[in-house]
């Protein structure tokens, strides 16, 4: 679940010892390079993407002038997305022809074509809002599959308008707004979000809490951005309580933890007050997650 503003966000399989970065939204370390010649251009592989899809991919890359381990946070972030894509197609409850179509040429990495299959679903469902929602917010993954934001920006927006208690809509929405340096708008699209989530999390904490931590992290990478720093300090403290209670159940949520650490000691140490203990217990756990 990640940059354009004053503070840029750790990405998790970055070496503890490169320079302090931040990152929103998180990464999930699926990719790594298959290095044929380390002199020329360096072959991405992604674990569970269709050979065909990742392709697409190392094409797509090969046109953007990126160093390795940015390289290898964009794959990460495109592996999340597809993977993503791919179980929501699969899951699709209407027009199933249409959305295995879709699915197929995502596995082929045609995405022109399964952005345009999407289309032809969104025609013809524009008055089953559920639906047309969840179809927008897919269409808005192919875009930023496709490296388009702003294309994708245009979907999220409506998949936010006509769901806003959706978390995952809000979330999506809020930060693609944030990465486009849109503070104005992202603030109350984040707001709205951590409002909805922390309602659905009080009658089903077990599927939202989550939702609420991720929320505040965003909105803490917006307040640092803004410099209200007293305010992202709260919110990352908030988050990383939520997180902290999640791993003691799921240690899936550990990654989380060292994130939010990482976060509050690079703000602290902006503010010429770095905390040790912080920044020592996220080392611990990123030593635990290699």
């Amino acid at each position: 679940m990640l940059a354009l503003w004053a503070i840029s966000w750790v990405v998790m399989h970055q070496q503890v010892q490169t320079p302090v970065a931040m990152t929103v939204q998180k990464t999930s370390g699926w990719c790594s390079p298959a290095i044929a010649n380390v002199i020329g251009n360096v072959t991405v592989n992604c674990i569970g993407v269709d050979p065909r899809a990742l392709k697409r991919l190392n094409v797509e890359l090969s046109r953007k002038s990126l160093e390795l381990a940015e390289k290898i946070r964009e794959a990460d972030e495109w592996t999340t997305r597809y993977k993503e894509l791919e179980a929501r197609l699969g899951e699709a409850p209407d027009d199933k022809v249409l959305s295995h179509q879709a699915e197929e040429y995502l596995h082929q990495g045609e995405l022109e074509k399964a952005g345009a299959i999407l289309d032809q679903i969104l025609a013809n469902e524009e008055k089953q809002i559920d639906t047309t929602a969840a179809n927008h917010f897919n269409r808005a993954l192919v875009f930023e599959l496709q490296f388009l934001p702003l294309d994708a920006l245009t979907h999220l927006e409506k998949a936010y308008r006509y769901r806003p208690q959706e978390p995952n809509y809000g979330q999506a929405y809020g930060y693609l707004l944030l990465r486009q340096n849109d503070f104005r708008n992202a603030e109350p699209v984040l707001l709205a979000t951590l409002d909805h989530a922390n309602k659905l999390a009080k009658t089903n904490p077990a599927n939202y809490q989550s939702a609420v931590a991720d929320a505040l992290n965003n909105l803490a990478g917006l307040y640092s951005a803004t410099q209200r720093m007293k305010e992202a300090e709260s919110a990352f403290e908030n988050a990383l309580e939520i997180y902290r209670r999640l791993a003691k159940m799921n240690p899936a949520y550990e990654a989380d933890v060292a994130m939010v650490l990482n976060n509050l000691a690079t703000l602290d140490g902006e503010a010429q007050r770095m905390k040790e203990a912080e920044f020592q217990e996220a080392l611990d756990f990123r030593r635990q997650l290699a």
